[in-house]
């Protein structure tokens, strides 16, 4: 009998053994599966705040073009602007230049055909 229950003591040692291994391998798992799990969450945590963050500066940056789209569309219509006055400005003056220039010529022409006339000639006929 003792043959038995020690055979029975060492099957019951190795079965508890067995038991403990078996509880610590599920431990473990579970551990693991916790911190898996618990990565996970952090890792979407993460994701989701970088989105904002890239979403924010995407906004910024929009906003940022934008502004200085209208920046550049000003200038260039205040440049266009300015050198259409300018050339109407140049238009005018010489216009005015013109005209000018052409009464002068005209005077002068006249005082050319009255120095011309032969002033004699036309007293004898």
């Amino acid at each position: 009998m003792t043959d038995n229950k020690t055979a029975f003591d060492v099957s019951n040692k190795w079965f508890e053994l067995a038991n403990d291994t078996y509880r610590t391998y599920v431990k473990t798992l579970v551990w693991g599966q916790e911190r898996a799990l618990e990565l996970t969450k952090t890792m979407v945590g993460q994701a989701d705040s970088y989105q904002r963050q890239g979403k924010g500066l995407v906004e910024e940056y929009s906003e940022q073009l934008q502004r200085a789209q209208q920046l550049f569309q000003g200038t260039w219509e205040k440049m266009v602007n300015n050198s259409v006055e300018m050339m109407n400005q140049y238009r005018a003056a010489t216009n005015a230049s013109l005209t000018d220039l052409n009464s002068r010529l005209d005077s002068i022409q006249t005082k050319i055909e009255t120095a011309n006339k032969p002033v004699g000639k036309a007293s004898n006929n």
